[in-house]
């Protein structure tokens, strides 16, 4: 990214939007406990060693010195709003696929120079390390394309789930199936099984399967779903219970969902947080990567058999909003009741808020106690839905996902009486979530219906396209909050669901 030459020595610096955590007592932050490379990093260190690879096989007489340029967790910026600071235009070039980025810093440099939250790393060590790899791997790749291009055949394994080279709407290329063959389409397949490619018996089942070139999830023997000692862990519970669904083709709950619902209490509160984390702080006081905390959205149903209710709040100011975020959350949900969430996000968010509140020595000890309060331990009042679906539900629609967006896919195709509730997503889709409209704004058309995607429409809204247009920003609100209300409306779907089919 950065190349400085003086004489015949080169600086090479590679920027990385990467969190660094600070040097390590051992001195050799980028090394596993046996000191070779440590996985977290070594992709990014590949990178660099390739670079001065290239730079030294153009100037075999030059010296060399390779840097990681990185985000330093241990700073943070006195400059309030320095995102701001900065302007992002996307820019459609005719005949090109993708859009093209502008920015600019509006700023003062020389303020930024010195209060620049950057760590500079020396990696000259894990270069010299990797150079023989990386120039191995390097001519066989240019061999394959020169001279004449030629398909390097890949293994397949249970690790091709993640494969990036799928079909997209605006790509029908698919290199997932370019290497699988037939044995992509089967169904179910086996890069459904749930936890697959973490250590234990179902990957190492998956991998076996694969080898022997069957990929049907139905083939897996249930006996080998368990760890090395052979203990059946919570994973490979999970797994066979995914295993019997989609043998069998129903839905499985668990004698003991019943009285986990009987169990919350009214009122019940879905809620739901959408947050932000930059490289560059949003504001003075801020570390990179420090948490932003800009909407909430939130179900109630007071009691049984009750109306639901909804409130949201969304920030549309240029200030630090995490404890008003806070504030209004204890305004609408109080001090009663079950407060519902899909995983661990919004009790995490909470907790950062909490340790923000005593970093920048923010008064309200109200806020800090009702905080404390609803974070506290098994007996406060957040109960995770995930954790419930977990321990007892399972539709072989869901695909060995647990996800919000899988479960709540299960239950809109199996239940009418889910589908009668939300009238407004209508009942021709697949899920909810692809009913959300497209909303134009700067005249291409958006759609928020996942979190990163509602991160970049606060961004565009607070610091880019909708800053300074009233009418942008006016949009931008309005696809945030159909997408945030949508993600505790699936909540309350899921749990109406459940409330009935366990009985």
């Amino acid at each position: 990214d950065i190349l400085v030459k003086r004489g015949a020595e080169f600086d090479l610096l590679e920027v990385k939007a990467k969190l660094w955590k600070g040097p390590d007592d051992s001195c050799a932050p980028f090394r596993g406990k046996r000191g070779g490379i440590a996985s977290e990093w070594k992709r990014y260190l590949e990178d660099v060693t390739f670079q001065t690879m290239v730079l030294e096989e153009l100037f075999p007489e030059a010296v060399v010195h390779p840097y990681l340029v990185l985000c330093d967790k241990a700073r943070t910026t006195s400059i309030d709003e320095l995102h701001s600071l900065f302007t992002i235009r996307r820019l459609t070039i005719e005949g090109s696929p993708i859009d093209h980025v502008d920015v600019r810093f509006l700023g003062d440099a020389s303020s930024l120079r010195r209060d620049n939250f950057l760590a500079t790393i020396p990696v000259d060590r894990e270069v010299r390390d990797l150079m023989p790899a990386v120039r191995t791997a390097s001519d066989e790749f240019a061999q394959s394309v020169t001279p004449e291009l030629l398909r390097i055949p890949p293994p397949i394994s249970p690790s091709c789930k993640s494969c990036e080279y799928r079909a997209s709407r605006t790509d029908p290329r698919d290199g997932f199936m370019d290497c699988w063959g037939p044995l992509g389409a089967v169904e179910p397949s086996i890069l459904e099984l749930y936890k697959l490619g973490a250590p234990g018996g179902g990957t190492r089942e998956a991998g076996r399967l694969i080898e022997s070139r069957q990929t049907c999830l139905l083939d897996v023997d249930e006996d080998a779903l368990a760890n090395a000692d052979g203990k059946i862990g919570a994973d490979a519970q999970r797994q066979r219970i995914q295993v019997g669904c989609a043998r069998c083709n129903i839905e499985w709950v668990s004698d003991r969902l019943m009285a986990v619902l009987d169990g919350l209490q009214y009122p019940l509160h879905f809620i739901d947080f959408e947050t932000s984390r930059l490289a560059i702080p949003y504001h003075s006081g801020m570390h990179p990567y420090g948490m932003v905390a800009f909407q909430w959205s939130c179900h109630t149903i007071r009691e049984a058999g009750g109306p639901i209710e909804h409130a949201a709040w969304l920030n549309s100011e240029r200030v630090f909003p995490n404890f008003e975020f806070a504030s209004s959350l204890r305004d609408a949900i109080g001090g009663g009741g079950s407060v519902l969430t899909w995983a661990t996000h919004e009790s995490t968010t909470l907790k950062e808020i909490r340790a923000a509140m005593d970093e920048r020595r923010h008064g309200d000890d109200e806020l800090a106690a009702w905080i404390d309060a609803l974070r506290a331990g098994e007996d406060g009042r957040i109960v995770d839905m995930h954790e419930i679906t977990l321990g007892h539900y399972c539709h072989p629609m869901m695909k060995g996902s647990t996800s919000i967006k899988s479960v709540l896919a299960a239950v809109w195709s199996a239940d009418a009486r889910v589908r009668e509730l939300f009238p407004e997503y209508g009942s021709g889709v697949d899920s909810p979530y692809a009913a959300l409209p497209d909303i134009e704004i700067g005249g291409r058309p958006l759609r928020v219906a996942e979190g990163t995607e509602a991160m970049r429409a606060y961004q565009d809204m607070m610091y880019g396209a909708g800053r300074l247009d009233p009418d942008a920003k006016r949009r931008y609100a309005a696809l945030l909050s159909q997408y945030c209300q949508l993600d505790t409306a699936a909540m309350v779907m899921i749990w109406d669901h459940w409330r009935r089919v366990a009985r």
